[in-house]
């Protein structure tokens, strides 16, 4: 569902950098254009935090039909694998913080007098590790309904509202920290050279 515009503050967001991985809402649209939920490369140098667009690259998954083409790019790293990766490190982390978690519990139990500043560090250690487990459940769930294989579709590139881009919105949403892999990346700059600018260039 797509944000309220008159409640849209895009300043408000994550910084979105090129090569970053996002689901977008693209609604709909006519003809051969990519409509509906897709997940979406974003491909601006630099885009400014307070504007309220951004230019993408829609992906879609393998079928046995795809076929490649001069207007797309097949991922080397798909997005899948690339949002395994993401979970694989925040487990790391929230297991991390579980056994710090039960450090300071352990310290605690031997303590003679508990204070309210040790309640307190305990407290804060345990939202942390639930924060920090909530955001791997929601990424791990989001990988499990992932198809293996990702097609850039270079020739569909567009720019959108802000408002449309679903996740990641916040450092906690899922696919955050995504990013596409630097060889793909570089391919997918080729295939946009070879399609929007050296070709106005002939005579």
């Amino acid at each position: 569902m797509l944000r309220c515009e008159a409640r849209f503050k895009p300043a408000e967001l994550i910084r979105f950098s090129r090569g970053d991985i996002v689901r977008v809402n693209f609604g709909f649209r006519i003809g051969n254009e990519l409509g509906g939920n897709h997940y979406a490369i974003i491909i601006d140098t630099r885009n400014n935090k307070s504007s309220g667009l951004v230019t993408v690259i829609p992906l879609t998954s393998v079928k046995p039909t795809s076929a490649q083409n001069e207007y797309s790019h097949w991922l080397k790293v798909g997005v899948k694998d690339i949002a395994q990766q993401r979970c694989k490190k925040l487990l790391e982390e929230t297991n991390r913080y579980a056994a710090e978690l039960e450090k300071a519990i352990d310290q605690l139990s031997e303590s003679k007098a508990i204070t309210k500043d040790d309640i307190d560090r305990i407290k804060r250690e345990v939202d942390a590790t639930r924060q920090k487990y909530e955001v791997a459940k929601r990424n791990v769930d989001e990988v499990n309904k992932m198809h293996d294989g990702s097609i850039a579709n270079v020739g569909q590139i567009v720019t959108v509202s802000k408002q449309r881009i679903l996740y990641p919105l916040k450092n906690s949403d899922v696919l955050y920290a995504c990013s596409c892999a630097t060889d793909d990346m570089q391919e997918i700059s080729k295939i946009v050279t070879k399609l929007f600018i050296d070709r106005g260039l002939k005579p």
